[in-house]
């Protein structure tokens, strides 16, 4: 898997750091990055694998907070990133600037990060250093490590399987801890869950209710169980009803 890594430059400082942190990146051998433009020239491509963005600071004048946060130089590169729901593999912003500026400082990439829904992983000033490097491509990797394990297939084993005792057309609910997710409230007795070791029981259904809720504010994300296996959506919007047979 290659790891796009997008820029825009007016300085030349954008694309200073990105090459250079490419070539350190490469020479750790665990992952592949390939630093690219973007410009007012570039044919928009659909990202299909997981990339991170560095975004320069430019404003419109004003001071960056009550006035002047209109976007300028960088419009090319936000509609590459939104390009055929690109942001869907936008694992992180990285931004840079001039501390001299106070609050203005990487403030155009805290936009995006807010804008395209993503983390803002890391920052640096103007062309950036050798410890910079370093403390950049360690937090890529981090995120590429979290990205490549949401992708990984939930083991039987992982899973937990809460339900009434003795009821099996009662409620129950399928958790992952490990990935931060809980199904919505099911009849365990309609899905073949006979590969889930761990089962907890619940008395009355309150309880089993209870317990969603409390996952749910722990920051679980929804999962969806499908007849057969267990298929997870991180958003409810992006999954279906499973078969009732």
């Amino acid at each position: 898997m290659k790891v796009r890594l997008l820029y825009i430059t007016v300085s030349g400082n954008t694309r200073h750091f990105v090459n250079n942190l490419a070539t350190y990146a490469n020479a750790q051998g665990e992952f592949e990055f390939e630093a690219v433009e973007i410009s007012d020239a570039t044919v928009d491509h659909e990202e299909t694998d997981p990339f991170f963005v560095f975004v320069p600071t430019y404003l419109d004048g004003g001071n960056g907070i009550h006035s002047g946060v209109k976007e300028i130089m960088t419009n090319a590169l936000s509609d590459q990133v939104d390009y055929n729901h690109g942001t869907q593999k936008l694992l992180g912003v990285i931004g840079s600037g001039n501390k001299n500026f106070n609050a203005q400082y990487i403030l155009t990439a805290r936009r995006y990060a807010v804008n395209f829904h993503a983390p803002m992983i890391a920052e640096y000033e103007l062309r950036g250093t050798d410890r910079d490097l370093e403390r950049v491509y360690n937090n890529m990797a981090h995120r590429l490590h979290e990205y490549a394990q949401s992708q990984a297939p939930t083991s039987a084993s992982a899973l937990r399987l809460l339900m009434l005792q003795n009821e099996p057309q009662g409620e129950g609910i399928l958790i992952d801890d490990a990935k931060q997710l809980v199904s919505q409230v099911l009849v365990p007795s309609r899905y073949d869950f006979s590969h889930i070791t761990n089962i907890e029981y619940a008395a009355v259904p309150e309880d089993i209710y209870s317990a969603q809720i409390n996952l749910m504010s722990l920051q679980h994300s929804w999962m969806w169980p499908v007849t057969g296996s267990v298929l997870a959506f991180p958003e409810a919007s992006n999954a279906h009803v499973p078969s009732q047979a």
